[in-house]
């Protein structure tokens, strides 16, 4: 008992060391003195005083409820990051059950005083929906829009630019989209760049244009992002825009592959499937990249199994095959409905309940 008590008194010592480092006990009396008065900046440093009592401290609910009593003094004044820390307080639920709906009612006044945390905030809040909030794109891309445009927010500028390519909240719109993404790519973001070769190679938005498709998934690409990767193995596969190269391709594919990118996986089992000039033809290696972009829901590659065992030697294969053109019939592909009803007369009803149960069990697999 005396040890826990020791430990305890310990406990509160380093707490309060801590928070005392931070905080001057003069100054937190003055403060006191003037938030008492009713000077909002003081209540607002008073908040901030008893939310880290509340993060650092003991007696965290009694800290937290303070903490909102003063942030509610000061936000009702219409101080700004009193509406903001008063509305994080709601939102996360610090020492109270969240209630997203009045976190709202305070984020609003901030981000209309232009808090970016704020503004953010409710963007997210309205694209996902929350608890007693419901979804709201049109809201949502208000608050992006406005984040984007009074603080240039990059995240937020992405987010507007997928929204218009996207159709949430308006209807679909690719130049919008692309003056979007543009203004983020220019920026260096790799995920805007990647977009944006994206739009050239299909003429949305923008002029089909290979060059300009090669440029920004070339820039995306080394800065990393695994579909510029694949956007750019795929030029070099074909020798679009550039000088067609199976290693150049082989070697990109295998960057974003690596990542877990599906549609990587799938191009590498496509190569090592057929005659290249970058690796040997080796049908088991060519399965298990298939297998793994299967695993990532990527559906041609259930195709590309079932094709692949289709034309096997061993006595097992048509019904591997029948059990992967099964999984694409499943995801909608209608060739192979056509390919099951070819199998159907060449294996047994046995074999198609076991290829069926290896189907369905895999689907099951986490």
């Amino acid at each position: 008992m005396l040890q826990r008590l020791i430990l305890v008194i310990i406990g509160l010592t380093i707490t309060l060391a801590i928070i005392l480092a931070g905080l001057n006990a003069d100054r937190i009396r003055r403060t006191t003195i003037l938030a008492q008065q009713g000077d909002v900046d003081s209540q607002n440093e008073l908040a901030d005083s008893y939310l880290l009592f509340a993060k650092y401290g003991v007696f965290k609910l009694k800290f937290y409820n303070k903490a909102e009593e003063w942030y509610h003094r000061a936000a009702r004044k219409n101080h700004v990051a009193a509406q903001t820390s008063l509305a994080d307080i709601y939102y996360q639920g610090l020492g109270r059950a969240p209630d997203i709906v009045e976190a709202v009612r305070w984020y609003e006044p901030a981000a209309e005083n232009g808090n970016l945390h704020a503004t953010l905030r409710l963007a997210d809040i309205f694209f996902y929906g929350r608890n007693d909030v419901a979804q709201d794109y049109e809201l949502a891309l208000q608050y992006y829009t406005q984040a984007a445009d009074q603080h240039e927010d990059l995240t937020a500028i992405k987010q507007v630019a997928l929204m218009y390519e996207q159709g949430f909240g308006t209807s679909v719109n690719d130049g919008r989209a692309a003056k979007w993404y543009w203004r983020a790519a220019e920026r260096g973001d790799k995920e805007a760049q990647a977009a944006l070769g994206r739009l050239f190679a299909d003429g949305r938005g923008v002029p089909q244009d290979g060059q300009q498709q090669l440029y920004w998934s070339k820039l995306a690409a080394e800065q990393g992002d695994e579909n510029a990767q694949v956007a750019l193995g795929k030029l070099y596969l074909e020798g679009r825009e550039v000088t067609q190269s199976d290693a150049e391709a082989f070697a990109l594919f295998t960057k974003a592959a690596q990542k877990g990118n599906a549609n990587a996986q799938k191009a590498l089992g496509d190569l090592y499937s057929t005659d290249n000039n970058a690796v040997a033809q080796n049908r088991d290696i060519a399965i298990e990249w298939y297998e793994q972009a299967a695993r990532n829901n990527q559906r041609d590659s259930f195709t590309a199994l079932g094709k692949l065992y289709l034309n096997g030697d061993e006595e097992t294969d048509k019904r591997k095959a029948y059990r992967w053109y099964y999984l694409a019939a499943k995801s909608g592909d209608e060739q192979a409905i056509l390919q099951l009803e070819q199998l159907q007369q060449q294996i047994t009803p046995d074999d198609i309940d076991i290829a069926v149960n290896n189907a369905e069990n895999w689907l099951r697999q986490p």
